[in-house]
């Protein structure tokens, strides 16, 4: 059956997966965004632009630095989420993330239509505490993200039917806030796998001689897990050459941390396309993200479909395509002493290049099995 579908996102992000699926199915679908370049979309004709967030928002990203950047761009989507109830029409359900579609959930809930969050993250309260716990043991004066903005997501929750839920981890922390089962779906994250593959020629990793090479992808912040990253490695260079391989994206949680890790060697790089950041991947032995709080962290599935092992910790959204000793290791939060055990494990388990056998775990996170999967949940909602 046929369905009318609205999306709803000021900027580009994992909500175009949602219009993507509806529209290679045949669905009528209604894309509500302030991105403007989407013409390389298949479903560009459907979407209905609102300039203003973009008009606004583009050219602060590059004036201001990421923390205020963050704040800036949060204050604009109430404005955002007005113009775009004005421009909702009629569909069967309305899918959004936090904080974006307040006043359209709002007015859908009221004239009979049902709402989904994509919830990229935890539930904004388990996020709020884990983050602002760890800021406070690490002397930070920042908040865990813009307050408004978390609470925008957690009022956005009170006119919200369904959670689409991209892991595990994501769902036992609405299970636990009293959410229903029936009302969560598992909904993980689709992975471009015509970039991130491995090599033709291996992996290349654990040449004799060089140093272990340890990667992890993304901005450098508290919540990803770098204080205890850096000790890890700190750990394992007194039993080991290694290197670190990072991308130069700081956030200020960060700046008064690094420094007291000197002694690491780090190989920056600058954010990359996919193309390239593939093969920056390929070129490392072990991917390592000790998350205090992801969602989902789709870096790590990118590392695993490039054929490397990945180390995670229990709060990053992506253990659940780890099996411990097949394709990586699954470590507890802020335990750099076992990050530093898993990743030489991983090290020594894929020594002279091998690649994990992950076959049918990639095939999970192509986009045919993520259009597979939510338009199962259109049917059974």
């Amino acid at each position: 059956m046929l369905r009318r579908i609205t999306v709803i996102a000021p900027e580009s992000s994992v909500l175009d997966n949602y219009a993507l699926a509806a529209s290679f199915a045949g669905h009528s679908l209604s894309y509500l965004t302030g991105h403007m370049r989407l013409r390389r979309f298949s479903f560009a004709k459907s979407c209905t632009k609102i300039p203003f967030f973009s008009a606004l928002s583009y050219p602060a990203a590059h004036m201001m630095n990421p923390d205020r950047w963050e704040e800036f761009r949060s204050r604009l989507y109430p404005g955002f989420d007005l113009l775009a109830s004005l421009k909702l029409g009629l569909s069967d359900i309305v899918i959004s993330s936090y904080g974006y579609a307040n006043a359209c959930f709002s007015q859908a809930r009221h004239r009979g239509m049902r709402t989904a969050v994509d919830a990229g993250n935890s539930h904004p309260e388990q996020f709020w505490e884990i983050i602002r716990a760890e800021h406070k043991k690490w002397g930070i004066d920042r908040k865990p993200m813009p307050r408004h903005w978390n609470e925008r997501g957690r009022r956005m929750l009170e006119d919200t039917d369904y959670i689409f839920s991209p892991s595990s981890y994501v769902t036992d922390s609405y299970l636990r806030r009293g959410w229903s089962p029936d009302r969560i779906f598992y909904l993980p994250y689709p992975v471009d796998l015509e970039v991130f593959k491995p090599g033709a020629e291996g992996r290349g990793a654990s040449v004799e001689g060089r140093p272990l090479r340890v990667i992890c992808t993304g901005s450098v912040s508290v919540r990803k897990g770098f204080p205890y990253l850096l000790e890890a490695m700190r750990i394992i260079r007194k039993e080991r050459d290694a290197v670190l391989m990072l991308t130069s994206v700081i956030e200020s949680s960060m700046k008064e941390i690094l420094p007291k890790y000197s002694d690491v060697p780090i190989e920056w790089s600058p954010a990359l396309p996919h193309d390239l950041l593939a093969a920056r991947l390929r070129s490392a032995d072990v991917f390592a993200l000790l998350s205090l709080e992801d969602g989902f962290a789709r870096t790590v599935t990118e590392a695993l479909a490039c054929g490397l092992p990945a180390v995670v910790s229990r709060h990053t959204g992506a253990l659940d395509f780890i099996t411990p000793g097949v394709n990586g290791e699954i470590v507890s939060i802020c335990d750099a002493a076992a990050a530093a055990d898993a990743i030489l494990r991983c090290a020594e388990m894929f020594t002279g290049g091998t690649t994990p056998n992950s076959r049918s775990i990639i095939d999970e996170l192509s986009f045919a099995r993520f259009s597979e999967r939510f338009l199962s949940i259109l049917d059974r909602i």
